[in-house]
């Protein structure tokens, strides 16, 4: 469902500009999401709120799904650098190049 809510929202934009609508659609859904540009200059989605976090705490699931939602808007790979159920201060996921490393480039490459 959101798939289907979201995906025209970011059809044509860069990929820093579709970062940044997902946040702030998240944020419209209750996850009080923001974009932090990384030290080498990668974009990450920090959410510092989780309307599910006692679903999430106990199986997991939802934030999977989430995850491999994020990646499948945005068209690339994720990796989360910071978990709310393991007792982290927010959930960040860091926009990577597709081997697992931070892509410096997010902010500006077209997609």
């Amino acid at each position: 469902r959101l798939e289907a809510e979201y995906g025209p929202r970011l059809q044509g934009l860069t990929l820093g500009e579709k970062v940044r609508e997902l946040a702030r659609l998240a944020t419209e859904h209750g996850h009080m999401a923001e974009v932090v540009e990384e030290p080498n200059g990668a974009l990450s989605i920090k959410q510092c709120h989780c309307p599910i976090g006692d679903v999430a705490a106990e199986v997991g699931h939802p934030c999977r799904m989430e995850m491999g939602l994020y990646s499948r808007l945005l068209g690339v790979d994720l990796e989360r650098s910071s978990f709310l159920p393991d007792h982290d201060s927010n959930c960040t996921y860091v926009v990577t190049n597709g081997n697992g490393t931070a892509d410096a480039n997010a902010a500006s490459v077209p997609n």
